[in-house]
């Protein structure tokens, strides 16, 4: 099991290392990641499966595979009532080992050695993007087994929480760097199209850690700031920007936050943006607050937000909210909050999480691990359908996992991870037949 350390800084980054935090580690350790290389297939199977669209999907952004219909009352609505949102069934013990669980090695994919070292990826039907921590993107096309350099690298970054600041979208990258320029802090999107052509989108970002960056049709979305200790300015914001927009245009803020929070997650899901609200200032227990406001609305100056559930992260799917609740100090579990309004629930406890895709009656919970500067990941698959019932893949992830038309992944040897979804299917078939 990951150190209460590193999953409670699953969004909140530093500032939880600063707090000086004890760890509470275990001794569980899980199957070893494959390295078999296979021979390259067909990009897999078109069947249903979901990811964070941010990270992929055909053309924009969303943290659901789901059409605004699928999201129902969700996406109509914003969020659903906060009282109901805290009342959940019961659910497996969230302070113990789910009661099915089984122990796995993820199946073997096709390897593609990358240079220098992941921070965040993408994926859409386009192929695969990354951003390494020197702040250079690259792209494998698909059918591609070579990578290729889209821009000169922009310096080390010094976001320590950087894996959801690159989006796909279109024909382009949004990404944000930050990175120490002598004893300047300097911080920017880009706009990198997929052909290679980079620009500096918006400069003068205030520095954010987690950072986060998420798209729609029109717009690309992040957050900035970390908490304010002077009590006046706003502690963190999320602006946005027209994804064509001239370099130098000025971004619209959207949400602000007491001078005291910083914002540790941003998503969009239909019509929908989410963000986790945190205060850090002044407190050593960090408590997240998801809050949600429908975009209209937002673009319209008509809604402040509503909270939704007290999680560090939310995606969607199938039109139930899923995210990564905090039940106490020490515990957590993937919670689903359904589109209906009926009663949510706690399927199963995990370590934190920094994502969450799902294949079929499956959600994927990538679990960080470890410390800032050597971060790993383990992977576990939850059924959404049977609570309690959970399968442990591999503990040494150097990426949070995406699913696309391949399940895919960074490790920590200097390779990218491309596993067809139908091989994933058939794991998890084996490992929980008969149960």
């Amino acid at each position: 099991m990951t150190s209460f350390l590193w999953w409670s800084r699953a969004r909140v980054g530093a500032l939880v290392a600063a707090a000086g935090l004890a760890a509470a580690a275990s001794g569980c350790r899980r199957p070893p990641l494959s390295a078999t290389t296979a021979t390259d297939g067909p990009a897999g199977s078109s069947a249903e499966h979901g990811h964070d669209a941010g990270r992929g999907g055909p053309d924009v952004r969303t943290d659901t595979a789901a059409t605004e219909a699928d999201a129902g009352s969700l996406s109509e609505g914003g969020a659903p009532d906060a009282a109901r949102a805290d009342t959940r069934d019961a659910g497996p013990d969230a302070g113990s080992d789910a009661d099915q669980s089984a122990m796995v090695s993820l199946p073997s994919g096709r390897l593609v050695p990358v240079s220098g070292t992941l921070d965040a990826l993408a994926i859409d039907g386009d192929g695969v993007y990354w951003v390494t921590v020197d702040n250079q993107p690259w792209a494998l096309d698909a059918g591609s087994s070579t990578p290729r350099p889209l821009a000169p690298a922009a310096g080390l970054s010094v976001v320590c929480l950087g894996t959801g600041r690159l989006a796909a979208a279109g024909d382009a990258l949004f990404w944000t760097a930050t990175r120490r320029d002598d004893t300047t802090l300097t911080s920017e999107l880009h706009r990198t199209e997929k052909r290679g052509t980079d620009v500096v989108l918006v400069a003068g970002l205030v520095y954010a850690d987690p950072a986060d960056v998420v798209v729609d049709a029109e717009h690309v979305y992040w957050n900035e700031g970390t908490g304010s200790n002077d009590g006046r300015s706003p502690g963190a914001l999320v602006r946005a920007i027209a994804r064509d927009a001239a370099p130098g245009t000025a971004p619209r803020t959207l949400i602000s936050v007491s001078p005291f929070d910083l914002i540790a997650e941003v998503a969009i899901i239909g019509q929908t943006l989410y963000w986790v609200d945190v205060g850090v200032v002044g407190t050593t227990v960090f408590i997240p607050g998801t809050q949600s406001a429908r975009l209209d609305l937002l673009w319209a100056g008509q809604s402040a937000g509503a909270f939704v559930a007290t999680a560090w992260l939310v995606r969607g799917y199938r039109g139930d909210l899923y995210g990564s609740h905090r039940i106490d100090l020490w515990h957590q579990a993937l919670l689903r909050i359904p589109g209906d309004r009926s009663p949510s629930v706690d399927l199963a406890p995990i370590d934190g999480a920094d994502e969450i895709v799902f294949i079929d009656d499956w959600a994927l919970v990538s679990q960080p691990s470890d410390s800032c500067g050597n971060p790993k990941h383990a992977l576990v698959a939850i059924s959404i359908t049977q609570p309690g019932t959970v399968v442990h893949f591999a503990d040494d992830l150097a990426t949070p996992v995406l699913l696309g038309d391949m399940l895919v992944f960074g490790d920590g040897h200097g390779q990218l991870h491309l596993v067809p979804p139908d091989d994933l299917r058939a794991t998890l078939l084996a490992a929980t037949r008969g149960r």
